[in-house]
């Protein structure tokens, strides 16, 4: 059994609140909550920062070109390296990877057609669409 100087702050064991007034020492002693006392707590501190990336970077070296476009390409059909930022391969942030981002990107670039979707290509900014399935982003082209 051990005392914390503060007391635990409020937290959900198992449904059950625990104020910070009972204090560790107490909460050890109940028999129904003595088994918690064999918990981790964990604390958790502010998220953190969003990722920051240029839309349509799908190799990550800080420039959008063709490169981009034949880096997903790749991936694609040959099985080559999944990007390092899904986000940023996402062209269209459609929230997948797919034949649609490096067409996008190539239009873009040879035809004049849309830019990739905001950050966009120029700016470094965090992904603003909605939750998708795409793996956590690593991005150093914005340092």
């Amino acid at each position: 059994r051990q005392a914390f100087d503060p007391p635990l702050p409020d937290v959900l064991l198992a449904g059950l609140a625990v104020a910070s007034h009972c204090g560790a020492t107490r909460l050890c002693e109940d028999p129904l909550l003595a088994s918690f006392c064999e918990v981790e707590l964990v604390t958790s501190g502010p998220p953190p920062p969003p990722v920051l990336f240029r839309r349509g970077d799908a190799d990550g070296n800080g420039e959008v070109n063709l490169t981009d476009a034949i880096f997903t390409l790749n991936r694609l059909f040959k099985g080559g390296p999944p990007p390092d930022c899904a986000d940023a391969a996402d062209v269209n942030d459609d929230g997948k990877l797919d034949l649609t981002d490096p067409v996008h990107l190539a239009s873009h670039l040879f035809r004049g057609g849309p830019a990739p979707e905001r950050p966009g290509p120029l700016e470094c900014g965090a992904d603003e669409g909605e939750g998708d399935e795409l793996e956590e982003c690593v991005y150093h082209g914005c340092g």
